[in-house]
């Protein structure tokens, strides 16, 4: 008896095996379940590669170890918000379009045969067939993606490649002996979130056609402001400076912030980089009084055990403020206030003129460092003082920032107490460039390059302003310089791996050229892991060949005599004043 040929089953359609057409429309909807699951996973990890662009991977590794719950969820909620409808669109999608598909199956091979490719029936069965390694495909290219936007790639590679640069080019600081004026002035400290010299004019070295920041770039014109141009620029971001624990860290210790993946905290006994020797620390030796304000929550990120651990400060944050809130009638604020991080900047700076007064009265210099949050991305946070000068809410708040900060300056400058008005430097620093990185996608290239840099003032320091311009510098040189605005001298003109600024010296970034420094900022460092994160001193000294100008016998004879000649200095620089 002939047979006719059978016909190749068709796996969206048909049963096989002996297989019941029920139980085959349950297999292919299970598949088909299981595959719209891969495929939202991917167009996940794609969504948040767009939305973290810009944002390091050592960042969110440092953020994946702190507890997140003093923090602020704003960003977190933003992202939920910018990629949870197009995953939903498409798990639903990758549902229903096979469950009707099935349903309607001989309609579809109906229309399928007119067609000349045998759509979409020829379609449909190959993202079937081939669906697991299509799914696969698009997860491992989501994740290439995501590696690519938060530079996880070369942060991967770093910790499989060594440096040598701390055992060469460091200079330990708690080494060094310090001469302060026989006048300690006072510092007042200013880390503005998020604040980079492209909200400047165009015309000013900035990206923008009107200035965001007038103020800062007059400040920054009228005293001392250092660039990387003949115009306004800034540091240069480099591997852990770029967020705002890492640039906290480094301006104030010279050093960036990179845990390396094998640590499992950021130093033994729950401390934090407990090798680090910072200006806190120095100055807390010279009998400064120190006081860390915050509107935020002080704990988040473990900014509270850094500084004090490394100076003993006297913490104000949204804690602290919750205290004065209970006990001042005319705060008349809830009890349970909270917004944004916690509280509003022109609140913070209120807070900090009270501060700064009280620590005046006192019979110490004062070192008083505060930290704004209002700028922090996304588009920030508009208070009721904000102006309406821009069409969009990040521009707006900006200025509303460059206006309180020089309000608060000028507060200091007029102050009738000389101890504020003339005995204190101010320094200005933005701690990072802003992480909203897509804001300046509509600005023309042409302007785009010439680099995003971090914005620095120092006022009042006496100091020259010779070796201000076309300089190649990093948060890092911020530690060093501040001390010596303070008049503060110690035989050389590095600590850590920060120079300062004021004495022309080449800085790290310059000596080894910039790309360089960052590629080994970025590597893998034993030092680091022994001597920063576990103050494991004893395992490196500092060779006197290598450092001839830092340690051994005749060194030290060298600076004392140099530190001898700079103190008869200041002597007969105060006898001449008083006669």
């Amino acid at each position: 008896m002939n047979k006719s040929p059978s016909k190749p089953a068709d796996s969206l359609t048909q049963s096989h095996d002996g297989m019941t057409h029920s139980g085959l429309r349950k297999r292919i909807m299970l598949k088909c379940f299981i595959l719209s699951l891969l495929f939202t996973v991917a167009v996940g990890l794609f969504l948040v590669g767009i939305f973290v662009a810009g944002n390091k991977l050592e960042n969110l590794l440092f953020y994946a170890r702190v507890p997140l719950k003093d923090g602020s969820s704003l960003a977190i909620r933003n992202c939920v918000y910018f990629c949870m409808p197009a995953t939903i669109i498409i798990f639903i999608a990758a549902n229903f379009i096979p469950y009707k598909a099935i349903k309607n199956k001989e309609k579809i091979k109906s229309f399928s045969k007119k067609t000349k490719f045998g759509f979409p029936l020829n379609q449909m069965r190959f993202l079937f067939n081939h669906g697991f390694l299509i799914s696969s495909i698009s997860i491992v290219l989501a994740i290439i993606f995501l590696g690519f936007q938060t530079s996880a790639w070369s942060y991967i590679a770093g910790m499989f490649r060594t440096t040598k640069i701390y055992e060469e080019k460091y200079v330990a600081p708690q080494d060094q002996t310090y001469v302060f004026p026989s006048e300690k002035k006072n510092l007042v400290y200013i880390f503005l979130e998020s604040m980079e010299t492209s909200y400047a004019s165009v015309e000013d070295g900035g990206f923008m056609e009107v200035s965001y920041i007038p103020h800062l770039t007059e400040l920054a014109q009228d005293n001392i402001s250092f660039s990387d141009t003949d115009k306004l620029g800034g540091a240069q971001p480099v591997t852990g400076t770029a967020w705002t624990v890492a640039a906290m860290v480094s301006q104030t210790s010279g050093i960036p912030l990179t845990i390396p993946i094998s640590k499992s905290n950021f130093g033994k006994d729950d401390t934090f980089l407990p090798g680090v020797y910072s200006i806190g620390q120095i100055l807390e030796d010279a009998g400064y009084k120190q006081t860390l304000m915050i509107g935020s929550k002080s704990t988040f990120a473990k900014r509270k055990d850094y500084f004090e651990e490394h100076g003993n400060y006297k913490i104000f944050d949204y804690f602290e403020a919750q205290k004065k809130w209970a006990s001042d009638p005319e705060e008349n604020l809830p009890e349970d206030y909270y917004v944004w991080w916690g509280y509003e900047d022109f609140r913070l700076f209120e807070y900090a003129r009270d501060e700064i007064e009280n620590l005046a009265n006192g019979d110490q210099p004062f070192n008083f460092t505060m930290l704004t949050v209002d700028t922090h991305f996304t588009d920030g946070y508009k208070c009721e003082y904000c102006p309406e000068s821009f069409d969009n809410q990040y521009a707006n708040v900006i200025n509303c920032s460059d206006d309180q900060v020089y309000d608060f300056v000028k507060w200091i400058q007029n102050h009738e107490n000389p101890e504020i008005s003339e005995n204190t430097v101010i320094v200005i620093s933005g701690d990072h460039l802003t992480m909203d990185h897509s804001y300046f996608d509509s600005i023309d290239d042409s302007v785009k390059s010439r680099g995003r840099r971090i914005y620095n003032c120092f006022i009042n320091t006496g100091l020259s302003d010779k070796h201000t311009k076309n300089r190649v510098f990093t948060s890092m040189d911020m530690f060093p310089t501040t001390l010596a605005a303070l008049g503060v001298s110690w035989g050389n003109d590095q600590l850590a791996l920060g120079v300062n600024l004021f004495s022309g010296k080449p800085t790290l970034s310059e000596e080894l050229g910039l790309d360089e420094f960052s590629y080994q900022l970025a590597s893998s460092s034993d030092f680091y892991s022994d001597y920063i994160m576990d103050k494991n001193y004893q395992k490196y000294t500092l060779k006197p060949d290598e450092y001839e100008d830092e340690v051994g016998p005749s060194a030290d004879s060298r600076e004392g005599e140099y530190l001898s000649n700079e103190q008869k200095k200041r002597d007969q620089q105060s006898k001449s004043s008083i006669n």
